[in-house]
């Protein structure tokens, strides 16, 4: 027998054979023998590919490809495994694998490849729930402790790790006054249309006549569309960023000409369910892609994942998108992601009395806050409802963001965010706090603050002083209810 490596993850073993029957056990004992070498070191992991050839001779030549046989008894084998999987507490068994580039890993012939860019799994491979390829990385299901380490020691691999949940962060039900809170009407929302605010949630009531209806969106979760909205959620808080005014009909929002553009983008189901972080980290790629400048995640759970954190610095720092999202309903000093990575800002609840609402999480990591209690905005079907939770703070700081940023388009994210936390109301203690940040935000405020130039450069110059927008006439609808 004679055997050459034909790449990093081909063997050719040709044999000399006076009879098929005696290549046949041949070929057993190589199976077996490989199934050996896989079941102390790639048992569940991606199979070598052993395409076995024998050499014509006298009494003619037979190929047979192995890759077949050798799936078929691996798969036996595991059928019968009765090892336990992975100690962690990622019950569906979701994880991150984070591929070095190229340059940085050894390509030697000793490791295993399947592309000059080092082994992957392939694109049909059932274990592959979705690709990340702007960060270089593979979401995947890990079944056994083996195979997490087998994925741990390739040399290409800068890091795996598990897959979290991400939970809707909204309280009980309650009314707006939010919008005259933050100085919304202050400022003028004429340019909002240079703007594209991204809602990660739970989808968009299309037909709402509070609501603007030239919208773009997509959906990840099958057979449900982005323009449905059974939970109601996420129409809530793109009423709050986006409401119509002066339409004599339901509530304004931080933007209230009808001007603004949405993306919208459906992580959760209609039953509000949770969702993955890899799920969050496809959809804000998605924001990125759709041109949004400032995306509003009303949503937290699990803990810090590498993986996001640095999908999250790329998409601040170099893409230049505003990230914001709520910072927890717990009532604790913990900290919840996404809210609390540096590259997002944190925005915890107040009520009218501008006190921090009880539910709203408390940690280094709040940036700013804003009305989080009885806020009352659009649900699917015409209607309105009072919610409370820091699901609804942070559109107020996002939809801000946006009307502030549409007067100076020239500004960056950072220029932007310095101008929300350097002018909000200073609430608490004196300075920054961790139960209010850096205090109330006040879009006039933070107008002024880059009028003044404050921010650095990059303005381009302001437009004309705000004009606010009219005020609604109030009518009561249905006839007899008011607030």
């Amino acid at each position: 027998m004679k055997a050459k490596l034909l790449s990093s993850h081909i063997i050719s073993l040709t044999f000399q054979s006076k009879s098929s029957k005696s290549a046949a056990n041949t070929i057993q004992y190589v199976l077996h023998t490989s199934l050996l070498t896989l079941k102390m070191k790639f048992i569940n992991a991606p199979l070598l590919l052993f395409a076995i050839i024998l050499k014509p001779n006298n009494y003619g030549g037979v190929v047979v490809n192995a890759q077949k046989m050798i799936r078929e008894k691996i798969s036996n084998h595991n059928q019968n495994d009765n090892r336990r999987t992975t100690t962690t507490t990622n019950h569906d068994n979701r994880f991150f694998v984070k591929f070095k580039k190229p340059d940085e890993s050894n390509n030697s012939t000793s490791t295993l490849m399947a592309s000059p860019t080092g082994y992957r799994l392939q694109k049909d491979d059932p274990r592959l729930i979705m690709e990340l390829p702007d960060d270089d990385i593979e979401v995947m299901t890990i079944e056994t402790e083996d195979e997490l380490r087998f994925w741990e020691n390739l040399d290409n691999v800068e890091y795996v790790e598990a897959d979290s949940k991400i939970y809707l962060q909204q309280g009980g039900e309650s009314t707006p006054w939010g919008i005259n809170k933050v100085k919304a009407l202050g400022v003028s929302d004429a340019n909002v249309y240079n703007q594209k605010v991204c809602i990660i949630d739970t989808g968009y009531d299309v037909n709402h006549p509070d609501l603007p209806s030239s919208v773009t969106g997509t959906s990840q979760i099958s057979g449900e569309s982005w323009k449905e909205d059974g939970y109601g959620h996420g129409t809530h808080v793109a009423g709050t960023i986006a409401a119509i005014g002066g339409n004599n009909k339901g509530v304004v929002g931080v933007n209230r000409n009808g001007q603004l553009k949405l993306h919208i983008v459906k992580v959760f189901n209609n039953n509000g369910d949770w969702t993955y972080t890899s799920d969050l980290i496809k959809a804000v790629e998605s924001c990125v892609t759709a041109g949004s400048t400032v995306v509003n995640m009303s949503l937290g759970g699990g803990g810090f994942v590498r993986a996001e954190k640095e999908a999250y610095d790329r998409v601040y720092n170099q893409k230049g998108v505003l990230l914001v999202a709520s910072s927890g309903n717990n009532g604790s000093s913990a900290r919840s992601f996404p809210a609390s990575y540096p590259a997002v800002i944190s925005v915890g609840a107040v009520g009218s009395t501008n006190r921090r609402a009880s539910f709203s999480q408390y940690n280094d990591q709040v940036d700013i806050c804003a009305p989080g209690v009885a806020v009352r905005s659009t649900i699917p079907g015409g209607r309105y409802r009072k919610l409370d939770g820091t699901s609804m703070s942070s559109p107020h700081v996002a939809g801000v963001a946006a009307l502030v940023w549409s007067h100076f388009p020239n500004k960056n994210a950072a220029e932007i965010r310095q101008a929300l936390e350097s002018s909000a109301r200073d609430l608490g203690t004196v300075g920054r706090d961790n139960e209010y940040g850096h205090g109330l935000v006040q879009a006039d405020l933070a107008y002024n603050y880059l009028l003044s130039g404050g921010g650095g450069g990059g303005g381009g110059g302001p437009n004309p002083a705000p004009v606010p927008a009219p005020t609604p006439k109030c009518i009561d609808s249905p006839l007899g209810w008011h607030d």
